[in-house]
């Protein structure tokens, strides 16, 4: 039996005619296996290539645009809805508010009917109009109260200059 001692520091003794077992029982501490379950060869790509693609178009590497066919699609239905539920108010210029970018497909003809119809004013209440008028002219009537004791005050003034002179 001859005794070796390995690289790393732990003695091993061998016989001329080593049994199997001891040889598996045996072995240097390893600190990694030596095939990782999860390991694989890749080969190194040249210092000259690049991963990336290069095209020398920019058009080709930007973002695909907005398909404007789909949305004008959504926006003639849209005022095919509005046609049908408001009539032919809908061509006088009053604003009605149409939300774009809707899931309108979504839904049935009738559901969308009743819900433009019970969002549509029938009335406009104009009362705040009035409220509007009386608070301007409660303003305007204060301005010329405040004008009107500044020019007393300045006759005031000037009569005790006068006065005093």
């Amino acid at each position: 039996m001859e005794y070796v001692q390995f690289k790393n520091g732990s003695p091993v003794y061998y016989k001329e005619q080593p049994d199997l077992n001891e040889c598996i029982q045996y072995q240097p501490y390893r600190t990694t296996p030596l095939v990782l379950p999860g390991a694989k060869v890749k080969k190194d790509a040249p210092t000259t290539e690049s991963y990336l693609r290069h095209y020398p178009n920019p058009a080709v590497r930007a973002h695909p645009g907005h398909d404007y066919h789909d949305s004008i699609m959504k926006q003639r239905v849209a005022d095919t809805m509005l046609h049908k539920v408001v009539g032919s108010e809908a061509d006088t210029g009053r604003v009605f508010h149409k939300q774009f970018n809707s899931p309108i497909g979504l839904y049935s003809n009738s559901n969308i009917e009743d819900t433009i119809r019970t969002t549509v004013p029938i009335f406009i209440d104009l009362s705040f109009l009035e409220q509007k008028r009386i608070i301007l002219e409660q303003q305007k009537q204060k301005d010329q109260l405040a004008e009107q004791q500044r020019q007393h005050r300045q006759q005031k003034l000037q009569q005790l200059y006068q006065q005093n002179k």
